[in-house]
């Protein structure tokens, strides 16, 4: 089975070309995307606890990996810092993760002939996340653990 691409794709663009991005390499690292609960507790006069769950709160969220070449260098710094919107990425899971894009940073590899050689960490706020339809292979069925 292939290895499903991440995907960022803006829905408010109608432009099919430009619509979706999807890596050319998947990021090696990320933190987790799964926001904390919004929870507030208070006591009953009889000792009793009382639960009030809200509204999830934007979670921060890092994502890093190598920049193979300079369209993928480019398209990510496209994408962080020139739409100026609530993305989508769809990652390796299947995940539909709405994000906020806050941040593109590289660091520079020293790596003779291969200019675009870096790493890099791009930052965001998880606004909202779900699960789609990934068709993700499970290892204890590839014989790995038999």
């Amino acid at each position: 089975m292939p290895i499903k691409r991440w995907t960022i794709t803006n829905h408010g663009d109608s432009n099919p070309a430009t619509r979706k991005y999807v890596f050319p390499q998947n990021p090696l690292s990320m933190t987790s995307p799964f926001p904390e609960k919004s929870v507030t507790a208070q006591s009953t006069p009889r000792g009793r606890a009382l639960l009030w769950e809200g509204g999830t709160q934007p979670h921060p969220w890092e994502f890093s990996g190598p920049v193979l070449h300079k369209d993928h260098f480019d398209a990510l710094a496209h994408w962080v810092y020139d739409i100026r919107r609530r993305l989508v990425i769809e990652d390796h899971y299947g995940r539909i993760i709405d994000v906020y894009f806050t941040n593109f940073d590289v660091i520079p590899k020293r790596r003779v002939g291969y200019y675009y050689s870096h790493d890099y960490t791009v930052s965001a706020l998880v606004l909202a996340m779900r699960y789609g339809t990934a068709e993700v292979e499970d290892p204890t069925q590839l014989g790995y653990f038999s």
